[in-house]
């Protein structure tokens, strides 16, 4: 990754750079998802990009979206239950829980 994605976010299609999320399906409810920022490089994690991965899994058929959604990166585990829209546990390891919706901490 460290080699090949500079040439991919400073290819001339992005003339400002651009973000990536590498995704591997585990099985029917969970993701693997390395992500890389321009200009940072490798990061532990990205909340936007966990959301956009899960949306697009489940749209696009490669995970069960009747099944609460696991997206495991680096650092931290998101994990989607129900429909979008609908709360999600955002669960950072040995740390603390909270529950969000629409983006927003309830």
């Amino acid at each position: 990754m460290e080699k090949s994605v500079p040439i991919f976010e400073n290819h001339m299609a992005f003339p400002d750079r651009v973000n990536t999320e590498f995704v591997e399906v585990l099985d029917d409810h969970t993701l693997k998802m390395r992500v890389w920022e321009r200009g940072s490089g490798e990061t532990l994690a990205c909340g936007t990009g966990a959301c956009a991965v899960a949306v697009a899994s489940i749209l696009n058929g490669h995970v069960d979206g009747e099944k609460p959604v696991t997206v495991k990166l680096l650092a931290v585990i998101w994990k989607f239950s129900g429909q979008t829209g609908e709360p999600g546990l955002h669960d950072r390891p040995c740390c603390h829980r909270m529950f969000l919706f629409d983006g927003k901490k309830i």
